[in-house]
């Protein structure tokens, strides 16, 4: 096995699929003028590969019933106190702050997308975050309490 190979198989083991990519290039792998260049810059593509998928990891895992993004939301629409505060809440200090929100009112207000909204700010900013409706939660609650877990 010659060495170009062994380092893609040594990339499989170490879970390097971005690194393992580029030396299946070998015209990429050529380019470069020194070994040091082409590691810099592989490890430097390996390194926003994973941020990129953390980001995507970190949106599916938060169970968001649909993607609904801040910029979508018709700010012209929703409640004069709401739409007040949202350039605060995009901001995101209330999660540094440890506070709760609560988004109450009216159906139809723009609750739900305002919370999914702000849940996909706070992935793609590095937090971890899990949605769920007050319904699921109270059942989630009963159901653990039943089974006295």
């Amino acid at each position: 096995m010659d060495k170009q190979k062994e380092m893609i198989e040594m990339c499989k083991a170490l879970r390097l699929p971005s690194i393992r990519s580029l030396l299946e290039q070998k015209a990429l792998f050529e380019q470069h003028t020194s070994p040091t260049d082409f590691l810099y810059f592989a490890l430097k593509q390996e390194m926003e590969d994973r941020y990129v998928r953390a980001k995507a990891n970190r949106i599916r895992l938060a169970n968001f019933p649909e993607k609904k993004l801040l910029e979508e939301l018709d700010v012209e629409a929703l409640p004069q106190n709401a739409a007040v505060r949202l350039p605060h809440l995009k901001e995101l200090t209330f999660i540094q702050d440890k506070q709760n929100v609560l988004l109450i009112g009216s159906p139809g207000t723009g609750k739900t997308h305002l919370a999914i909204g702000l849940g996909i700010e706070a992935c793609l900013a590095g937090y971890k975050v899990y949605f769920t409706s007050v319904a699921s939660l109270v059942n989630q609650l009963k159901e653990s309490r039943s089974a006295r877990t």
